[in-house]
């Protein structure tokens, strides 16, 4: 019989520095509050589960009393990784200038065409098939009366440019293995270790092979580690060959596939014998990523991550100093883009000072426990509150408000990690993200994306039609 357990509850986005739980059923809500709330979780309900049989329902509860400690590995490692840096670097430069190129549009027209950077650079092209959509429905000035400055007109040829990068950094067609499956194997190695620790050995190799079986872009990376003999069930060691594979640097590397986490997870696997050159390992894995960096030709630890700082603080600076940044809609997202700055280098500081921490399962999940991060919930189901009820579980962000005091929850960010003490400001955190998603539907070749459904919704709410260019 088909198994009914689905693994995506969780859903990173490295613009949102946190973690998001997606809540999409009923079924899902109360599963979360369960595994959120009951600290005798086992006894209580997972292990009469157990006893009667019930494995896709047990495989459930495995899943979602540990999913943080996987959403906060790749909230970890999309702070030291060069890769996601990268790739944040490019879509806040993108950021601002879709930014600048809507508020331009808008005031001409109701009519936003998509990506509304080629809605720019194309626009004698396509003016002539929409004139007539604009004219029939009243959308504002005939497009033959558009113009575009010179900020305008090169902060869409910005967006040209960084597309292009974004297009082909994370296909690598040299490895079967891609860059999300080094993530992913990564994340899924702490929720193993959780199961592990919590529920046992077993559990923790049915929830492995169960996932591998129905959804392998989880598992691709463990499973290349299982064919490795000498390294063969050894977590924390696989951890330090997933960590190390995220720390190439695309400032050093002429050839950005050269920086790329397969690649560098593929070649390790192939030109380094592992097991002797990892003597100590846990003691002093710095030591023995730079081993490996020694034999294959590739900069140091350090130098890559301390060159990580000064290409996003040179990223920042050259943002700042953009003359139109310093309008009052451009301050959001600075204020965001500059918090992350920093978050990011003290996570690498913290990193070289003490790598166990953000390498090693279990410590890890002891990081999880302290939720000193902002844990944000959205709801893609209707769950219906009383509204002081929520709030004593939310800082409400997005809801909808019904008759007695009744309302539908859409995001909140949970109390506990909604504090003073946290390492990125919940409030802050959740605009920067709004703003980069937001930027992104309006500059990406496709909005095929789920998270792409708020600034779809608020686009039309506020009385604007996207246009997209190619259905012309």
């Amino acid at each position: 019989m088909k198994s009914s357990f689905n693994p995506s509850f969780g859903r990173f986005n490295p613009n949102f520095q946190g973690i998001r739980f997606i809540i999409k059923t009923q079924e899902s809500w109360q599963l979360f509050l369960e595994c959120a709330v009951n600290e005798n979780i086992y006894e209580d309900i997972i292990k009469p589960i157990e006893l009667s049989g019930n494995t896709d329902l047990a495989l459930k509860y495995y899943a979602y009393s540990t999913v943080a400690g996987h959403e906060y590995k790749h909230f970890i490692d999309s702070n030291l990784s060069t890769l996601t840096n990268y790739l944040f670097r490019l879509k806040s430069n993108n950021s601002i200038n879709s930014r600048l190129l809507f508020e331009s549009l808008r005031k001409k027209s109701k009519a936003i065409g998509l990506p509304i950077q080629e809605w720019i650079l194309n626009s004698n092209s396509s003016i002539s098939k929409v004139n007539g959509f604009i004219k029939e429905y009243e959308l504002g000035e005939n497009l033959s009366d558009y113009s575009f400055d010179e900020n305008e007109k090169n902060a869409a040829i910005g967006i040209q440019k960084q597309n292009k990068y974004l297009r082909n950094l994370f296909a690598n067609p040299d490895t079967k293995i891609q860059p999300e499956h080094i993530f992913e194997g990564a994340a899924i190695l702490v929720q193993m270790q959780d199961i592990h620790n919590a529920y046992g050995e077993q559990q923790k190799y049915l929830f492995l092979n169960t996932l591998s079986k129905i959804s392998p872009k989880y598992t691709k990376a463990i499973d290349a580690l299982y064919n490795k003999s000498s390294i063969e069930n050894n977590i924390n060691l696989w951890s330090l060959i997933f960590t190390w594979s995220i720390l190439g640097n695309y400032e050093f590397d002429t050839n950005p596939f050269d920086s790329c986490p397969s690649n560098r997870f593929t070649i390790l696997l192939k030109n380094v014998d592992i097991e002797q050159t990892s003597l100590n390992y846990e003691k002093d894995p710095i030591r023995v990523m730079n081993l490996w960096n020694d034999q294959l030709g590739y900069p140091s630890t350090e130098k890559s991550l301390k060159g990580l700082i000064d290409s996003n603080e040179r990223n920042l600076h050259n943002l700042s100093k953009i003359s139109h940044i310093k309008e009052q809609v451009y301050t959001d997202i600075l204020k965001g883009l500059t918090e992350k700055t920093i978050l990011t280098k003290k996570f690498i500081n913290q990193f070289l000072e003490n790598p166990q921490n953000f390498i090693f399962p279990n410590k890890i999940i002891h990081s999880v426990k302290d939720r000193k991060f902002p844990i944000i919930l959205e709801f893609e189901c209707d769950i219906f509150l009383k509204k002081d009820e929520a709030e004593s579980l939310f800082d409400l962000r997005s809801y909808d408000t019904y008759e007695n005091e009744v309302i539908k929850l859409r995001r909140g960010v949970l109390k506990y990690s909604s504090q003073k003490n946290t390492i990125f400001d919940d409030k802050v955190a959740t605009e920067l993200k709004d703003d980069m998603i937001a930027s992104e539907y309006l500059y990406s070749d496709s909005r095929d994306n789920e998270d792409f459904e708020i600034p779809k919704r608020t686009l039309r709410q506020a009385g604007y039609i996207p246009i997209e260019i190619e259905l012309l």
